[in-house]
């Protein structure tokens, strides 16, 4: 009898921040706030204007993001399905 072993390669990636389990009203909520608080609204009337609001919207993103416990941190397993969502697990679960 022979015997074969395959071995299963591990994950390596580091702690990633979990968005699939945001609570997304506290997120709009904070960034309508963050928003509201430091980007006047000025109609954009060259591209340097637009690259300048974009770049301005992105670090408020980031500054919500960075927020504590508004979007907590996971440590995906080893063996992961980076694709598997909780939509595909409801409907496994309806399948049987």
């Amino acid at each position: 009898m022979s015997e074969i072993e395959f071995p299963i390669p591990q994950s390596q990636l580091p702690p990633l921040k979990n968005f699939r389990e945001v609570d997304w009203e506290a997120f709009r909520n904070a960034l309508k706030e963050q928003t509201a608080n430091c980007l006047p609204v000025q109609p954009i009337l060259s591209e340097e204007d637009f690259h300048s609001t974009v770049t301005d919207h992105t670090k408020i993103m980031q500054e919500v993001i960075a927020i504590e416990d508004m979007v907590l941190m996971r440590k995906p397993c080893p063996f992961t399905k980076r694709w598997w969502n909780k939509d595909l697990r409801r409907l496994k679960a309806q399948r049987h």
